[in-house]
């Protein structure tokens, strides 16, 4: 019966410990997940103990009578039910100014162990105020003075480049990426980049594009998708500008905002890459994006390394998928989360598949796990 007990206690401290309390706080479930069971666990044991042994219920409770340690109290007795209950919340003081302290704690999501606890590790004794005393308590919120702000006496707006690879895409899928551009597009205007002083700016690298001075069956497949976006009566290839480039050909819109084409708008630039003279391929065509952004819009026009340097603390890219559907809200949140700390060099959005049925389902779960426990 001994080690039966001692059993079931290192069980149910080892399930407790991995599977709930540090579950708890890597989910940011602190409250509900952590401090309330503490504290309801210690309550009730603390009830019990005064309930079942120094009240009349004792010598009903067969548990407490195979112990041997029932008071055996004929009778209610207030007085020694008031004491016990006086001592138990004298006691508890204590219990709830370190729940306090911990409350107070601002939790990260998927934190490690060793920076949720002092002492990392799996204790049996006295589980909850074990927990409650190893839970750090310095992870506090960083001041305003931290986060990234637009650099002093600088006006110009911070520059966000959307940067997408394509390849052989579906119509579809074209058309969903067209759709998120567009919806940006439209909230670019002269007064929302001046409050907000964000601008965007869209690029597609479009592998197999190009190819012996021919735009590629695909790349017209896209064209014919940005020509027929609702524009107020505004024919995009008929303003498009187009380059002859090293590595293909480069098309060029203004895309016009919400209050028309006077007023603000985004940039959208097309790269049809020629196979035959650049290296084809999604990797490469990151590799491509992040040479424009970082060699020639930050480091070319002549600056001086101290101009490059307060442009690159100002901008940043924004890398999406072909067949991902994203708002202006979505973007502007992962622009907030990226600028709120100076040591964050990239966040990630959570994306979610869609559509129905049972594939679609692990989907969802297999795209939840690569983003909780990946990204």
């Amino acid at each position: 019966a001994v080690f039966a007990a001692f059993l079931a206690n290192v069980l149910c401290g080892f399930v407790g410990y991995y599977a709930f309390a540090i579950r708890a706080l890597m989910m940011k479930m602190q409250t509900v997940g952590f401090l309330l069971p503490i504290f309801l666990s210690n309550a009730a044991v603390n009830v019990f103990i005064i309930v079942a042994i120094q009240s009349p219920l004792c010598v009903s409770i067969p548990l407490v009578q195979e112990q041997a340690v029932c008071s055996c109290i004929q009778e209610w007795d207030p007085i020694l039910i008031g004491v016990s209950f006086a001592v138990f919340f004298v006691a508890s003081l204590g219990m709830f100014v370190q729940i306090y302290d911990v409350w107070k704690t601002p939790v990260m999501v998927m934190e490690k162990e060793e920076k949720l606890l002092w002492t990392p590790g799996y204790n049996s004794v006295l589980l909850d105020q074990w927990l409650l005393l190893s839970r750090r308590t310095d992870m506090r919120k960083k001041t305003d003075e931290k986060r990234v702000r637009p650099s002093p006496g600088n006006e110009e707006p911070i520059r966000v480049f959307i940067c997408t690879t394509m390849y052989h895409e579906i119509a579809t899928e074209m058309r969903q990426l067209m759709n998120s551009i567009w919806d940006i597009a439209r909230t670019q205007t002269e007064r929302r980049i001046r409050e907000s002083k964000v601008k965007f700016e869209a690029h597609i690298f479009f592998d197999d594009g190009y190819k012996n001075g021919q735009v590629q069956d695909f790349a017209l497949q896209l064209l014919s998708i940005i020509d027929g976006m609702d524009t107020d009566g505004y024919s995009p290839i008929e303003g498009c500008e187009k380059w002859r480039t090293p590595y293909g050909l480069q098309l060029q819109w203004q895309l016009p905002s919400a209050e028309g084409a006077g007023d603000g708008g985004m940039k959208l630039t097309l790269h049809l890459k020629d196979n035959t003279k650049v290296k084809n391929k999604k990797r490469w065509s990151q590799v491509m994006y992040m040479s424009y952004v970082l060699d020639y819009v930050l480091g070319g026009h002549g600056r001086t390394p101290n101009q490059v340097e307060e442009l690159d603390r100002d901008t940043y890219i924004l890398a999406t998928d072909a067949d991902v559907k994203f708002s202006p809200e979505s973007a502007m949140a992962l622009l907030d989360m990226a600028r709120r700390d100076p040591t964050v060099g990239a966040v990630c959005g959570r994306t979610h598949p869609l559509g129905s049925g049972p594939l679609v389902w692990y989907q969802k779960f297999d795209y939840a796990v690569g983003h909780w426990y990946q990204k």
